[in-house]
């Protein structure tokens, strides 16, 4: 099979990405998986923790990789160093591989609690281009995320990204674990994955039984909904996009279903 990427790796259009995870799922051992790169670009802030749970991705499944088209610039990335390795062995590289700090961008992997460098890397890098007030609001999103995801994902790791991209600051967490409509639908009765995210969204709503925990995805979605933003989630089968800018909203279910949960938040940013 091959897989022609889209022109921006990130956030918005995620089909072939999608698809891309799909085929690990049952990896074709006798032919490669074919991922096309001729019409990539750009790898925006969010494309970068993509890429590192795709390769994590390769190397679990052992799956046969093709690299096509790959442009120079790409090539220097780290992922597909280690996608054209086609490596044996399932056993992960190091998070220290997938740690990216430009003018604009950065991002890492972490695999045990709360990456408090993370979030000071942020402070240190964008704290005088964001303000007071949004590097702020940041810093608690990010960290919101990451504590979902250690509390209830159960991911041997996770994914995190932040950086400007256009006018916008983009910051969002990613895991290949246990799901939220999994989550949810062993407390609550839900037609569908759509609704599931819906109900996380909303307060209150959780599955923790025993200890506090973070606030959740609606503390996080009050933050993002005060600086008319856009927050992006999917998980599972479902994916909820909303641009509190224009008021406007997508709930749908995907084509093909999301290992874990993926959360991306865009800031618009403003003269400090």
């Amino acid at each position: 099979m091959r897989i022609l990427l889209p022109t921006s790796v990130g956030d918005g259009r995620l089909d072939s990405i999608l698809l891309a995870f799909h085929s690990l799922r049952s990896p074709d051992r006798s032919n490669p998986l074919e991922l096309d790169w001729q019409r990539v670009r750009h790898v925006m802030p969010a494309g970068h923790a993509i890429l590192a749970a795709l390769t994590d991705s390769i190397i679990a499944t052992a799956a046969k990789i093709r690299v096509m088209h790959l442009s120079s610039a790409l090539g220097r990335l780290p992922y597909f160093k280690l996608m054209k390795t086609s490596p044996r062995s399932r056993i992960l590289p190091p998070v220290s591989v997938y740690s990216i700090h430009t003018n604009t961008q950065i991002a890492s992997a972490h695999d045990s609690g709360i990456d408090l460098i993370f979030t000071q890397n942020i402070e240190d890098a964008f704290s005088k281009l964001l303000g007071e007030d949004l590097s702020y609001d940041v810093r608690t999103v990010v960290n919101e995320l990451m504590q979902n995801t250690v509390d209830h994902s159960g991911a041997e790791r996770y994914y995190l990204y932040a950086g400007i991209w256009e006018n916008d600051f983009h910051v969002g967490v990613l895991d290949m674990g246990f799901t939220i409509p999994a989550r949810l639908e062993r407390k609550y009765r839900i037609a569908n994955d759509v609704e599931s995210l819906e109900l996380a969204l909303r307060k209150g709503i959780g599955t923790r039984q025993t200890r506090e925990g973070g606030l959740g995805l609606s503390y996080v979605r009050d933050i993002v909904k005060r600086n008319e933003g856009r927050l992006t989630i999917l998980s599972r089968q479902a994916q909820f996009r909303k641009y509190f800018s224009t008021r406007r909203s997508q709930r749908s279910l995907l084509k093909r279903p999301v290992d874990g949960t993926w959360v991306f938040v865009r800031f618009p940013m403003r003269r400090v």
